[in-house]
């Protein structure tokens, strides 16, 4: 049986879909952009969230935070949009540009809840009106969490244009995932992609290389991760599979979101797989970005499954 429930963690609400049958459950913090702060699939916990106030109160290493209006970095936070200058603020002082937008600073709630014998689904929204002036382009956000008896967990985001201009626009998520309880033990097999290759401050320097490493399950061992790639586009999805001791994750992520950024955080307890629609920088570089006309909308989509 599907349902809803609520929790505390400390100031905090957390809500929290659940399915009691398979032992699914996605727990959220709407106070904190619906940012996931729990995922547990097949009685197993996945998913490297948030344990007391203070972590997500600081959303600590981005665990799982939703990003928009831009993922990943933009150069020293500057950005020209139809013959204006704008300034994000820089929160990325080691590279000194901005990183992974605002949105998850945002207060979001639940418009709907949908319930049958088989699958569940949440979505929250949040309406952000354009008052930044680094980003004075209203919005309607939409996140929609689901379960699924046979199929796991996905996850859509979306965003609509609800102003009068035109507004450059790409999204993003940053989940962590825990197979194993030291990442180094984890297996890891990738999809045919390209490398985003970067300069010293984490932005493209224009080259992108094949990269073959991991094509077969491999374990990570001390392999460290901060990298963007770029997806093949002659297939309709793409798959990482991640194997521990809890079991075999697939994600999957759409091709036509055709940005995939992998992270190994210095603490060594999980992996970030964080699905993106555009490159690292977009509202530069122009790749991947897109400019929503009025009512116009970006969707981003991927989903999960665990075998144990």
């Amino acid at each position: 049986m599907f349902k809803i429930s609520q929790e505390s963690l400390g100031k905090f609400k957390i809500y929290c879909l659940s399915d009691a049958k398979e032992n699914n459950c996605v727990k959220f913090a709407l106070e904190k952009g619906a940012t996931i702060s729990d995922l547990r699939l097949k009685g197993q916990d996945i998913y490297d969230g948030y344990n007391n106030f203070e972590d997500l109160d600081a959303l600590t290493w981005a665990k799982g935070i939703l990003l928009a209006p831009f993922p990943n970095r933009l150069k020293e936070g500057k950005y020209s949009f139809e013959g204006k200058e704008y300034q994000f603020p820089i929160n990325d002082t080691k590279t000194s540009n901005a990183l992974h937008g605002f949105i998850s600073q945002l207060e979001f709630s639940i418009e709907k809840v949908e319930a049958n014998n088989t699958n569940a689904t949440v979505i929250c929204s949040t309406t952000y009106n354009g008052n930044y002036d680094y980003y004075p382009f209203p919005f309607l956000a939409e996140v929609k969490y689901s379960l699924d008896e046979k199929s796991g967990f996905s996850f859509c985001f979306s965003i609509t244009n609800i102003g009068e201009s035109n507004m450059p626009i790409g999204l993003g998520w940053h989940p962590y995932f825990s197979l194993s309880e030291n990442v180094d033990n984890t297996t890891i097999s990738l999809p045919k992609l390209k490398k985003i290759e970067i300069d010293e401050n984490m932005l493209p320097n224009g080259k992108k290389t094949p990269f073959n490493d991991f094509r077969y399950p491999t374990k990570l061992n001390e392999m460290v991760f901060d990298n963007c790639f770029l997806l093949d586009l002659e297939t309709e999805f793409a798959t990482v599979v991640l194997e521990g001791e809890k079991g075999r994750l697939f994600y999957r992520q759409k091709s036509k979101n055709p940005y995939l950024q992998i992270f190994t955080p210095p603490h060594r307890n999980s992996i970030a797989l964080e699905p993106m629609t555009c490159n690292i920088d977009a509202f530069n570089n122009k790749e991947g970005l897109q400019i929503l006309k009025p009512r116009q909308t970006i969707v981003l989509e991927c989903s999960l499954k665990l075998e144990v």
